[in-house]
């Protein structure tokens, strides 16, 4: 089913894939007081420094506003995608 899907819910899903790995990046800046989540400027800062986004989907993840029509299957793609380039980066 096609929906609109706010940039925000496309956030969460980077915020979910990061969560697991988010405290062994702060031991190493020396930021462990945030908590477990990523907070908004952790994803800003790794939706700019990922390559695997192009700058239209820089810009509309950034914007904290916005929809595109997707489907359940195209969200899922998203996760996936995100998920197999962030392993590939750390091989």
């Amino acid at each position: 089913m096609i929906r609109n899907v706010h940039c925000e819910e496309l956030r969460q899903v980077i915020a979910d894939i990061l969560e697991p790995t988010v405290k062994k990046h702060r031991t190493k800046k020396e930021n462990e007081f945030y908590g477990t989540k990523p907070t908004d400027d952790e994803i800003d800062d790794f939706i700019m420094s990922t390559q695997y986004f192009d700058d239209m989907i820089k810009d509309f993840l950034l914007s904290g506003t916005g929809y595109w029509l997707l489907d359940d299957e195209d969200v899922k793609g998203f996760r996936d995608n995100l998920e197999w380039w962030i392993e590939s980066q750390h091989h």
